[in-house]
């Protein structure tokens, strides 16, 4: 019997295909990572190409990948996303936040408008917000729109929606969206929506006396203060109506 030892050999051909097939693998995989976006399953992934940028947000069990090899590729999912997927525009780099407050004061004896605007800066703080925040509100002798900046730049609320396109626009009452967001990106709920102004709707005071003796009081015989309604667009954003001095009531609190 003959018994013979050692291996075989591949044929040099067949190495050269399974050469081939691996580096088209690996090539499919690179060219998938660098034109497709994974976004998983309850994510949300901001999508920057060919120069429109969204917020994808994946509500399906399953790990989405969003096409961007072309711009008609991007532009089609754009169009025809799935039902359970939702879109919303990124928002720009240069740009100045308003949220209204998680907390809805028990009153409008807010400390004045350092108390106002040390509590808009705990907010942001304790929400990982940079900058400097002031509150959306004026006292009997300082407006609004004298003690806050004026952006040229858009303001948006906490959801990435535009608000204004600058100051003049947030001033010249009608909003793009409303600011009925808090610090930390969550929309407010309930049915009392009121927030302390004491403005109109170009920054200015509104009455100087009404405004709670200056935010210092939280009693009803001191009369009232001018409010604004969070879920509004138009005027009644910062002039909604009067609200007695004791009643409850959030801020707004506009990056600076």
């Amino acid at each position: 019997m003959m018994t013979f030892t050692g291996t075989k050999k591949i044929k040099p051909f067949l190495l050269i295909i399974f050469v081939c097939v691996a580096l088209i693998a690996i090539l499919y995989l690179i060219a998938l990572a660098t034109t497709h976006y994974q976004v998983n399953s309850g994510a949300t992934v901001a999508v920057n190409e060919w120069s429109v940028c969204k917020n994808v947000t994946n509500n399906n069990a399953k790990a989405l990948f969003v096409p961007t090899n072309t711009s008609a590729e991007w532009s089609a999912f754009i169009t025809n996303k799935p039902a359970d997927v939702t879109l919303a525009d990124c928002a720009p780099v240069n740009i100045k936040k308003i949220f209204v407050t998680s907390t809805n004061y028990t009153d409008a004896n807010l400390g004045g408008l350092s108390g106002a605007d040390t509590k808009c800066a705990t907010h942001a703080s304790n929400a990982g917000l940079s900058g400097t925040w002031k509150a959306w509100l004026s006292d009997g002798t300082t407006s609004a729109a004298s003690r806050l900046s004026h952006s040229s730049n858009p303001y948006y609320n906490m959801n990435n929606q535009k608000v204004a396109n600058n100051w003049s626009g947030l001033i010249n009452g009608t909003l793009q969206a409303a600011i009925n967001y808090n610090e930390s990106g969550v929309q407010i709920t309930g049915s009392w929506k009121w927030v302390w102004t004491g403005t109109n709707t170009d920054g200015t005071i509104n009455s100087a006396s009404r405004t709670c003796v200056n935010w210092t009081s939280s009693n009803w015989l001191d009369g009232d203060a001018m409010a604004g309604w969070a879920d509004s667009t138009d005027y009644h954003w910062t002039q909604d109506g009067s609200e007695n001095c004791n009643v409850t009531g959030h801020l707004y609190c506009v990056e600076q």
